[in-house]
């Protein structure tokens, strides 16, 4: 099985988000939010419980081989932009996509409707296109 893990060491910026897109544009999917403070990815996709497990952690998590960069809200700071795309450079990360800020975004997550989904605008095609460039990467399709 192939796997996509979505990764920031901060909060607020937009993995639940990008996530709750991936899944409503995937055709096929498992899709788990793993985060220790806040996991709310169950607020948007509400899912239907099927199975319980208790979670046993002392795994050592790596990133495999195939790694994309994604720049949430990226003109709210383009010289942290810009870092972020040099970064990716450097380390031959390339770079999935930059997704503008909207402030439509914490209004459609507070009305629990997924971006990516029910959203229309540039951040929509944005996700979808980011979507379509590692699925494809992948060989998700």
């Amino acid at each position: 099985m192939k796997q996509i893990v979505i990764i920031s060491g901060k909060g607020g910026t937009g993995k639940t988000m990008l996530t709750s897109s991936f899944a409503a544009l995937s055709k096929n999917g498992v899709f788990a939010d793993c985060d220790v403070d806040a996991a709310d990815l169950h607020i948007l996709l509400e899912p239907k419980i099927i199975e319980r497990h208790k979670f046993k952690g002392g795994k050592t998590g790596f990133i495999g081989k195939k790694t994309f960069g994604v720049i949430n809200k990226y003109d709210l700071n383009i010289e942290m932009s810009e870092e972020i795309e040099k970064y990716c450079q450097k380390n031959k990360i390339p770079l999935a996509g930059k997704i503008v800020y909207d402030s439509i975004v914490p209004e459609t997550i507070a009305n629990k409707r997924i971006v990516g989904e029910y959203f229309k605008g540039e951040i929509a095609r944005q996700i979808k296109n980011i979507c379509q460039i590692i699925y494809n990467a992948l060989k998700l399709y």
